[in-house]
């Protein structure tokens, strides 16, 4: 396949996945704002920007990175050294840090940053999320190194679904 049909195939992948993902997240709030009350979304929306900031500490830049590393090394048929490149990015990612500094500071962070103590128990439960969405992250990047589109996009898709059903569950 040559490299503007891959270009064309992956864009074309991506894109119908992140729209679906993009519509599922739609109907996923409505029924939030059906299920719970406005006050338990407002603080389920208030650990965002923590967790956001955790995220972007533990995961910025290393899926794009991790690409573009593997795919220099795919270029050049060294598949040890690009699997080298997953696992450091694996252990740069330093989620598991981030995730015992969240909680172990979830009630500093809740009152002092947030303003609202309740908030403690969800950011404590958050920061589970840390070490998959780095492991999510620098998987796709190795596997967008590779050019196989298909499972970053049914990741996405299968990420989305598991959120969905397990809030459904927890519900």
């Amino acid at each position: 396949m040559s490299q503007k049909h891959f270009l064309l195939k992956g864009t074309f992948i991506l894109t119908v996945v992140g729209i679906l993902t993009r519509v599922m997240g739609f109907f996923y709030r409505i029924f939030l704002s059906r299920s719970f009350p406005a006050e338990e979304i407002g603080l389920y929306q208030l650990i965002f920007p923590v967790y956001t900031l955790a995220y972007a500490a533990t995961s910025a830049g290393i899926e794009t990175a991790l690409a573009r590393l593997v795919a220099a090394s795919s270029a050049k048929k060294q598949s040890a050294k690009a699997y080298s490149y997953l696992k450091a990015a694996l252990l740069c990612s330093l989620s598991i840090c981030c995730l015992f500094l969240l909680q172990k500071n979830a009630v500093f962070l809740t009152t002092v940053i947030l303003g609202d103590p309740r908030c403690a128990s969800l950011i404590f439960l958050i920061a589970y999320a840390l070490p998959f969405a780095a492991l999510h992250s620098c998987s796709c990047g190795y596997f967008l190194g590779l050019k196989q589109i298909r499972l970053p996009a049914l990741s996405q898709l299968f990420e989305q679904l598991v959120r969905i059903f397990f809030v459904i569950l927890l519900y």
